[in-house]
């Protein structure tokens, strides 16, 4: 949660800073999902080597988060549209290999503005042991 396109946004919303949406998507996944997947790629390893991009599945705009962080909500602000394109990455290979990411987009969204929002401290394992456990809270 220390860092990231997330991070970015959820810190800039709970400082009142602007988002500037020209850049306004992006893919993301949680670290623990993009780690799982870089260990069960080891066993793909090849000359030449397999390529594989490691994201979540979502081309996600940045303008509806802050509607998920309730706290934050009233501060977010932003400059510029949304334009046209961006540099996304297609994780699909990934994906049909290893599965969809474990956590959604909406719980790593709601992990990190609460991480933001206690100045980044939280009990990181406490938020593993309610993945670990399927839950979503």
């Amino acid at each position: 949660m220390r860092y990231g396109v997330l991070l970015d946004v959820a810190s800039a919303v709970w400082a009142g800073e602007p988002v500037d949406l020209r850049t306004g998507y992006a893919n993301m996944i949680w670290q623990g999902d993009a780690n799982a997947v870089a260990l069960r790629a080891l066993a793909l390893a090849s000359n030449p080597p397999l390529v594989l991009n490691v994201t979540g599945p979502e081309q996600s705009p940045f303008a509806p988060w802050p509607a998920v962080w309730p706290p934050v909500r009233q501060n977010a602000r932003f400059l510029g549209a949304e334009q046209p394109d961006a540099l996304l990455s297609n994780a699909s290979l990934a994906h049909r290999l290893f599965g969809l990411p474990r956590a959604p987009l909406a719980q790593i969204i709601a992990w990190t503005a609460d991480w933001v929002r206690n100045g980044g401290r939280c009990c990181a394992s406490r938020l593993i042991s309610m993945y670990a456990m399927g839950s979503s809270r």
